[in-house]
């Protein structure tokens, strides 16, 4: 790798130019002549001020995104809404999930607890039962 691994300042700008663009970390490490993730994150804890132009990068890229989605809600058969979900749910996972809240309510619930916590006890009463029965 050579020296796609020796930390250059201009790469802040490179960095933010390419943000604009909505192009991924790894399109960035590319970029900057073949830098792997973890090259990124030593030269992000190495360097305030190529951490500062990394978060001003992914704020652009994820504005670029957002602008994809609103311009194609309009732009017909160009626009794919399929790829779009799937690069955005990978990308920012916070953000765009499919969030599913389960709530346990209810007397059977409330029954499988009871007899769950009740099979419990009894086994700590009589830990050499494996019936769960008391004597």
């Amino acid at each position: 790798m050579g020296s796609g691994n020796k930390y250059k300042p201009e790469y802040c700008d490179l960095a933010i130019a390419m943000g604009k663009e909505g192009c991924s970390r790894t399109e960035m490490g590319s970029a900057m002549g073949g830098v792997v993730r973890g090259t990124l994150i030593n030269w992000e804890e190495a360097h305030p001020e190529f951490a500062d132009a990394l978060k001003i990068a992914d704020v652009h890229a994820r504005a670029w995104w957002d602008a994809q989605a609103r311009l194609g809600l309009w732009g017909g058969k160009q626009f794919n809404p399929v790829t779009f979900i799937y690069v955005t749910k990978n990308r920012w996972p916070e953000d765009f999930k499919d969030q599913q809240d389960v709530k346990h309510t209810g007397d059977a619930f409330r029954s499988f607890l009871d007899t769950a916590r009740a099979a419990q006890i009894a086994k700590m009463k009589n830990p050499n039962d494996d019936t769960g029965e008391e004597e």
